[in-house]
C-alpha cells in the first residue's frame, strides 16, 4: 500500500528545498483568480469562487505539517510585476479575514463554553445543597434530580464544544494561516 506522502508527490510537485508542496495555477490574465462581479480594487476584491474552491481542497489533501507554495503560470506577454503584488496583498487579504472571521467564532464558543460549565457547576451545587434538606417528597426530589441532570447536561455540551466543536475551527485557522502564508511566485508560462 502507497504511503501518504507518495500519493501527495504524485499529485503536487514538491519543492525539494523548502519542503512545500506546490500549487500550479495557470492564469490567462492577473484578474481570474478574482470575482469579476466584485468592482473593487484589486487588493481588496473577492477571490473568485472556483479559485478558492480549488485552494481549499488541495489544502485538505496536504497534512497541515507540510508547508505551500502558491505558482501562477502567467503569459510572458502580460507580466506586470505592480499586478502581481496586488494579487499576493488580495490573497492575503482574504485569508487575513477568513482567519479573523473563524478566531471571532471560536471565541464565541469559548464563551458559550465557559457559560455552560457554570450553569453546569451552578445546576450541580444546587443540587447538593437542596438534597440535603430533610423534607424528601416525590416533587422535592424530581427538582433535585433535575438539577442533577441538567448540571451534567451542561457539563457535557462544556466539553463536547472545547474538544470537537472548538477543534474544527482551530484546524480550518492553520489552514487558513497556511495558505496566507504561503509563498506566491510567478512564472511565465511561454
Amino acid at each position: 500500500m502507497p504511503s501518504v506522502k507518495k500519493l501527495l508527490n504524485e499529485v503536487y510537485k514538491l519543492n525539494p528545498e523548502t519542503n512545500s508542496y506546490i500549487f500550479e495555477i495557470r492564469l490567462n490574465h492577473y484578474t481570474d483568480i478574482f470575482n469579476e462581479l466584485d468592482p473593487s480594487p484589486l487588493k481588496r476584491r473577492d477571490l473568485d469562487q472556483d479559485f478558492i474552491s480549488y485552494m481549499e481542497d488541495s489544502s485538505l489533501d496536504i497534512p497541515i505539517k507540510y508547508n505551500i507554495e502558491l505558482h501562477f503560470l502567467i503569459p510572458e506577454n502580460i507580466k506586470d510585476e505592480k499586478k502581481e503584488e496586488r494579487i499576493k496583498a488580495g490573497i492575503s487579504t482574504f485569508y487575513n479575514f477568513n482567519t479573523l472571521y473563524i478566531m471571532r467564532e471560536l471565541s464565541r464558543l469559548y464563551r458559550e463554553a465557559a457559560l455552560f460549565f457554570v450553569i453546569s457547576l451552578g445546576s450541580l451545587f444546587t443540587s447538593f445543597f437542596i438534597s440535603s434538606f430533610p423534607e424528601h417528597n416525590y416533587f422535592f426530589k424530581i427538582i433535585v434530580e433535575g438539577f442533577n441532570i441538567g448540571g451534567w447536561v451542561f457539563l457535557w455540551e462544556a466539553i463536547n464544544i472545547l474538544i470537537f466543536k472548538a477543534r474544527k475551527y482551530r484546524l480550518e485557522i492553520k489552514r487558513y494561516k497556511r495558505l496566507h502564508d504561503a509563498e506566491i511566485v510567478f512564472h511565465s508560462n511561454d
